[in-house]
């Protein structure tokens, strides 16, 4: 299990500085908590966006995020905006 860890560390830390499309699953605080395109649910890791709640996103949206960092199993990032100061989310919202 050990290798396994190292494996999907690596694999994850391929993905920091990238944009990656991701479902809000839940919200946790000022995280919300989400999976990219690759991630099964409750299989997967997940993807925590550190500035969810204030980017009001909500579960069941989607939005693109800035991946800022990772570990052995989960993303970590923050939303994408389309432009600097721009005060919308690069993603839609279904309703």
């Amino acid at each position: 299990m050990e290798r396994q860890g190292e494996i999907s560390a690596a694999r994850l830390e391929a993905k920091v500085g990238s944009v990656q499309r991701c479902l809000i699953d839940a919200l946790d605080g000022e995280l919300a908590i989400a999976r990219s395109m690759a991630d099964a649910p409750e299989i997967d890791g997940v993807v925590q966006i550190q500035d969810g709640r204030d980017a009001g996103l909500q579960v069941g949206e989607f939005v693109d995020v800035r991946i800022m960092g990772s570990d052995e199993h989960d993303l970590y990032g923050e939303v994408e905006y389309a432009e600097a100061g721009d005060a919308a989310p690069l993603g839609l919202r279904l309703v």
